[in-house]
């Protein structure tokens, strides 16, 4: 590791576990073997032994859900501490070593043979122009696989502020291969990304997944590329448009949203989302608890090796939303939609995006009560790679 991450990893050998709460491996197995200072402490171990790769270590390397919670309670948070770049470092050095979660290398075996980890098969629509200045919508195969309704009502939005519309469809952004440690495809996803953005002309980028705007925005420092254009959520284009519709809601329904741990803690994005939600829910917005950047994870997002640990995420991150009483839940992350409707609560699990364009419409309530009656009985949920 370079030195950096060797510091990050003994720093957190040496930690009394502030970051217990925001663990959620953890809380989910009651195995305190996963504590991040216990994984840490086997790292450094393995670092100054020299001692080869073994399986216990290469579970946990691989178990730890890194999506920036734990940054949230850890003591040297005003300093930048961060686990995720370090436990990603180790998933490289596990795979080269020959230790690879049989869930990984079925996602590996996906983005070889498709270009995306969720196996989809399916031919790149071409990128719809437009006029300079024109918003362009970005979306991966995490959207077409996991929320394919929500580009339907994505499209429908910005048609409705903007009048015009121009979209560009990638196989992947390289998120989730970065996150399992497969950087020789994260790169070349990200390349084949950035070559598509090139060929269209100025204006800005806008995504429904917070992960590819995080994607696109870390693309210099990560790969050395660059893209040169703003991107933003949809949620902060809509919620800051002076073109979006601002009538009184009439749609007689309560809502809770849940934060996913992209859009609240990689892009810091809170308000947006529930202005959006405040202008369509006249039964009013719940919160759950915590929520914000606080909020419980929902759950991997693929090449997870232990599917039972993962669904204990999702049921309870559903038990604390549906205990505010609110009508139905929301998510605007691809992931946390499959992952919370897997934990089969007694309400509807629907996309911000499908809600809101519902409440755009000339009568909201019956568009509103229409979409919760699609989605009351049982939903198709998307299996993840495994």
């Amino acid at each position: 590791m370079a030195e950096a991450l060797t510091l990050a990893v003994d720093r957190c050998s040496y930690c009394h576990d502030q970051c217990m709460s925001g663990t959620p491996e953890l809380l989910a197995t009651k195995d305190q073997s996963m504590a991040v200072s216990r994984v840490a402490t086997m790292l450094r171990q393995r670092r100054l032994r020299e001692a080869p790769w073994d399986a216990a270590l290469s579970t946990r390397v691989f178990l730890g859900l890194d999506d920036g919670l734990q940054f949230e309670s850890c003591i040297y948070r005003h300093e930048g501490h961060r686990i995720e770049p370090y436990l990603r470092a180790a998933r490289r050095d596990a795979i080269a070593a020959g230790h690879i979660p049989a869930s990984v290398a079925v996602v590996r075996g996906h983005a070889i043979a498709t270009g995306n980890v969720f196996g989809l098969v399916e031919t790149l629509a071409d990128p719809v122009h437009s006029l300079d200045g024109t918003p362009i919508l970005v979306h991966d195969a995490a959207v077409r696989a996991l929320m394919p309704e929500a580009l339907v009502a994505a499209r429908r939005l910005l048609l409705a502020v903007d009048g015009r519309l121009a979209e560009v469809a990638v196989a992947s952004c390289g998120a989730v291969e970065a996150d399992l440690g497969l950087d020789d495809l994260a790169h070349a996803a990200a390349g084949r990304m950035a070559a598509r953005l090139a060929a269209m002309p100025p204006g800005p980028l806008v995504t429904i997944d917070a992960a590819v705007a995080i994607a696109i925005m870390d693309m210099e420092t990560r790969w050395g590329i660059t893209i040169g254009r703003p991107v933003a959520h949809l949620s902060t284009y809509l919620a800051g448009h002076d073109r979006r519709p601002r009538v009184e809601p009439r749609a007689r329904v309560s809502v809770v949203l849940h934060d996913s741990g992209a859009l609240a803690r990689g892009l810091g994005i809170l308000d947006a989302p529930r202005i959006l939600l405040r202008a369509v829910a006249g039964g009013g917005l719940r919160e759950a608890v915590p929520s914000g950047r606080l909020a419980s994870s929902d759950g991997p997002v693929a090449g997870y090796p232990r599917p039972d640990i993962a669904l204990v995420m999702a049921r309870t991150r559903a038990r604390q939303l549906t205990e505010t009483g609110a009508d139905c839940i929301i998510t605007a992350c691809p992931s946390s939609l499959r992952n919370l409707r897997a934990a089969k609560p007694d309400r509807p699990v629907l996309d911000l995006w499908s809600l809101v364009d519902a409440g755009w419409q000339d009568d909201p309530e019956m568009a509103v009560q229409e979409l919760l009656h699609r989605t009351s009985g049982p939903v198709t949920v998307a299996e993840p790679p495994a």
